[in-house]
């Protein structure tokens, strides 16, 4: 089957349409309709191929690779007082949707970690913070999500500890802006930056 260029199926498909609204006898169409059915199957076509390649570019702009996608994507949830456990649920609903975001960027393996719920990321023991960590140190991560990246700790020891066993096994950090690679040195710039103002807004509100 002869391949038309994608530039111009759209001038091909509007000549076409505008055919049909000129008031066309339903009679020629009808005698025209394999080279409809022809014309349309090379438009779906060129469209799934280009979508193939859009997904490919996206994979690559993205960040995210077969080797992220091989470990898990563990999704942190954490809320810092027993007061937003009963009022916040939005916030809360959000964070539990991160596991389908996961899924959605091609994770076939999520765990979600609510061990720290109601418990504050400011230096107080967290027990899921470290299972997080655990399990990055052992190599099961392929990336850590969350709703947003610099709530993932709220001292810059835990911060950097993060990022640089993240950095150290290949793992990638997700939030809902994009996501980064902490190997990469304008990620490890704006991820820093992140973790200094989550630290600052910190010790304001103290």
């Amino acid at each position: 089957m002869k391949l038309i260029p994608l530039r111009a199926l759209p001038l091909l498909q509007t000549d076409l349409f505008d055919a049909a609204a000129a008031s066309a006898p339903l009679t020629n169409l009808q005698l025209h309709r394999d080279e409809i059915v022809e014309l349309l199957s090379q438009l779906l076509w060129q469209v799934a191929r280009h979508a193939d390649l859009l997904n490919d570019w996206r994979m690559t702009m993205s960040k995210i690779n077969p080797e992220h996608l091989a470990r898990g994507a563990y999704v942190y949830v954490r809320q810092s007082t027993a007061d937003q456990l009963r009022h916040n649920h939005e916030s809360r609903r959000r964070q539990y949707a991160l596991a389908d975001r996961a899924r959605t960027l091609g994770w076939s393996e999520v765990v979600v970690i609510d061990d720290d719920l109601g418990v504050s990321a400011g230096g107080v023991a967290r027990p899921g913070f470290e299972r997080l960590l655990a399990a990055i140190c052992a190599g099961q991560v392929g990336a850590v999500v969350s709703i947003e990246a610099s709530r993932l700790a709220r001292n810059g020891r835990d911060w950097h500890t993060l990022l640089e066993f993240c950095a150290l096994v290949g793992c990638v950090i997700v939030d809902e802006d994009g996501d980064y690679d902490p190997r990469s040195v304008n990620d490890r710039l704006l991820l820093g930056m992140k973790g200094t103002m989550s630290e600052m807004e910190l010790s304001l509100l103290r």
